[in-house]
């Protein structure tokens, strides 16, 4: 990525399927409460 942060996100539900292959490494996911504060992460790929 040449040093570059690239941002994108998707709105998922408990129930959604997200395939993590195809994304880059260092990837977070994020959970937000209502008011915008991140109430869990996880690092799911180094």
């Amino acid at each position: 990525m040449n040093g570059k942060q690239v941002y994108f996100g998707k709105i998922v539900n408990k129930n959604s399927r997200v395939s993590f292959k195809e994304l880059p490494t260092g990837v977070y996911i994020l959970r937000l409460n209502l008011d915008g504060e991140i109430s869990n992460h996880k690092l799911i790929k180094q």
